[in-house]
């Protein structure tokens, strides 16, 4: 005799009769602890979620942590190139590479960038998301006495200054530093050069051993600017960074970069420096991210000439203020001639914050927000997007707006190159 099997709905029925009587049984079962740490709940409430997680919403405290966001130096070394090359053209190479050479130029950048990065790991109160994502990095007292004294650079410099720091949004923590690399590869030191692993990258450029791909790769990326490379390799390692370089090499550099920076107020147009104060803190700008910009410095020279020959001496003022005279080296880009940037121009920026047209030009431009196989940007994608060219707006800060602190200048400066900004970021 065939049975009738049942109907679907009354079996579902009793599915769901019967999970609800386990469901209760178990609420009854639960540790009585469980009051007593999160307060009575009736059984009306545990019969509505909503009301229940309310509950629940009022006697859980969530401590916030800061998201770790890792900074990129290539801009520096970009930014650096076509302010030396303004101030060569707009006034005299010859006597610019006397006074400052493009390698010391570059290096004082390189130090600024640094300071202001151990400058935000110091405010660093709140524990970040992630231990290991941010290299401690440390600065003797003598250096950062010495290098807190330059309070103005290139107006390109100083956005790059400003967008690093520690960064307070509505909701959010950022704190900004150098990824840590169990291994740093040429694949992260083209994007993070620093003064700390400078001379380290040159040699392993300079040598032949060096994975030729690897050297491809980095040549491909370069923003040294100065780097003169024979197949493939670096030639001129020495006179970027001296193997020795020590507290009376950056004062020597010091020196001539604000030697310049002197002169320059009165041969050059008043919007190529800019004045800043030191802090740990950093703009919204910094929250902008991209992939590998497609660009490269490449340095160009005048074949066949001579270094001059060392033996000029200059007054300098040491860290306890005593002026003693130090011997002047032979200028070690007397063959340097200009850099050109090469490569495409728009690159594709996003933030998961919202920010302002001027933080979100400034940011773009900076390129503090490349990110590489140890960077926490990878994972920080947002619905914030923006198409630009970076180059060109540097080029248009340094060469004809008078000051990057109006973003009506900022917008007509990005125009120029036909570029716009969303709207609602305003």
């Amino acid at each position: 005799m065939s049975t009738k099997p049942a109907a679907k709905g009354k079996n579902s029925a009793k599915k769901r009769n019967f999970r609800r009587r386990s469901g209760q049984q178990q609420m009854d079962a639960t540790d009585p602890r469980r009051d007593a740490r999160l307060g009575s709940l009736s059984q009306d409430e545990y019969s509505s979620l909503a009301s229940a997680l309310a509950r629940l919403g009022q006697r859980v405290q969530c401590r916030q942590l800061a998201i770790p966001l890792t900074v990129t130096t290539r801009g520096v070394g970009v930014a650096t190139a076509i302010a030396y090359d303004h101030a060569a053209t707009t006034w005299d190479v010859e006597n610019i590479r006397t006074i400052l050479t493009i390698h010391q130029m570059y290096r004082v950048h390189l130090w600024l960038v640094y300071y202001k990065v151990y400058l935000a790991q110091k405010a660093l109160v709140v524990p970040l998301t992630s231990f290991t994502a941010l290299e401690h990095i440390f600065i003797a007292h003598d250096f950062s006495d010495t290098i807190r004294r330059i309070t103005e650079a290139p107006s390109m410099i100083v956005m790059i200054l400003d967008c690093i720091g520690k960064i307070e949004t509505q909701d959010n923590i950022y704190h900004m530093g150098f990824g840590r690399a169990q291994n740093e590869t040429l694949e992260y030191r083209c994007l993070v050069q620093t003064p700390v692993n400078l001379r380290a990258t040159l040699d392993m450029l300079a040598a032949a051993d060096t994975p030729e791909a690897d050297r491809q790769a980095f040549i491909a990326a370069n923003s040294i600017p100065g780097a003169r490379y024979e197949n493939n390799l670096l030639q001129n390692a020495e006179q970027i960074m001296p193997i020795n370089y020590g507290l009376q090499d950056l004062v020597r550099d010091i020196h001539s970069y604000q030697n310049l920076l002197a002169r320059a107020h009165c041969l050059l147009p008043k919007q190529y420096l800019a004045k800043f104060e030191w802090s740990a803190t950093g703009n919204a700008g910094g929250l902008w991210s991209t992939e590998l910009a497609d660009l490269r410095v490449s340095s160009r020279f005048d074949a066949g000439r001579a270094p001059l020959v060392a033996g000029s001496r200059r007054r300098l003022r040491g860290n306890d203020d005593e002026i003693v005279d130090v011997s002047v080296p032979a200028i070690a880009n007397a063959d340097y001639r200009s850099s050109e940037i090469v490569g495409s121009q728009f690159s594709t920026f996003w933030s998961r914050e919202p920010s302002t047209s001027l933080a979100t030009a400034i940011g773009c431009t900076s390129l503090v927000g490349e990110y590489c196989h140890v960077s926490t940007r990878h994972r920080m994608t947002g619905p914030n997007i923006v198409t630009t060219d970076p180059v060109g707006t540097m080029m248009v800060v340094t060469h004809w707006v008078g000051g990057y602190d109006d973003v009506d200048i900022i917008r007509r400066a990005l125009d120029r190159f036909g570029e716009t900004l969303p709207s609602r970021l305003d």
